[in-house]
């Protein structure tokens, strides 16, 4: 809360958004924010200004100032580097649809222009497991796959917490082969909608994602 406004963030299925409100519960004009990112750390300022925490694929974390009064967003010097860049580097989000017909979110970064024609190398990750959402996220590291031609794709499976906590349950204790079905839907989403195939894809994963990989 500031002095006339409530700043809330909502998670929406691995990508997250800063929404705003007054008082009364009425929905205010907020900040721009990029397309699939991760917004956290929100602190209220002076008045009814918020700083904020922006983090995306292609993009390392920065913290944002934003003033409902002038309606912008100033990059303050909070604001992490990288080596590279990810200009040439495009974020799709598409569903894939899982054995119980469950649509199941997976954001594919590739680089602009590249052909899905079966052909290319894809490397593809998740979690799914204790309530954690698996948020956009900058690797500077991924550049060496990029200039190699790889597509990476990270999905959104249940037993994570990126539709709250039925979306955990579903994928929890008894009802863990949900996760194992969702991930297996991506893997033919991928090659279904020719960005790979079987002989080129790849998967990997850690901790919990490291069940899921076996």
């Amino acid at each position: 809360p500031t002095a006339t406004r409530l700043y809330v963030t909502y998670q929406l299925g691995g990508p997250s958004e800063v929404r705003v409100f007054d008082l009364d519960g009425a929905p205010q004009n907020g900040p721009q924010q990029p397309v699939v990112s991760a917004v956290r750390d929100l602190t209220p300022l002076t008045g009814d200004d918020v700083l904020f925490e922006v983090e995306s694929f292609v993009a390392p974390g920065a913290y944002y100032r934003f003033s409902p009064r002038t309606m912008k967003s100033e990059k303050s010097a909070l604001a992490e580097s990288s080596p590279v860049k990810f200009d040439d580097i495009e974020v799709r989000r598409e569903f894939a649809v899982s054995k119980d017909g469950t649509k199941v979110p997976v954001s594919i970064l590739a680089r602009k222009g590249t052909k899905r024609d079966g052909s290319n190398p894809c490397l593809v990750t998740g979690y799914g497991g204790y309530g954690i959402c698996i948020m956009p996220g900058f690797r500077a590291g991924l550049r060496v796959l990029f200039d190699r031609g790889f597509i990476y794709a990270v999905a959104n499976l249940r037993g994570g917490g990126e539709y709250g906590e039925t979306w955990h349950q579903q994928g929890n204790l008894t009802e863990k082969q949900n996760v194992f079905d969702d991930f297996a839907a991506v893997l033919r989403h991928m090659i279904g909608r020719g960005y790979t195939s079987p002989e080129s894809l790849a998967i990997t994963g850690g901790s919990n994602g490291g069940l899921l990989m076996g």
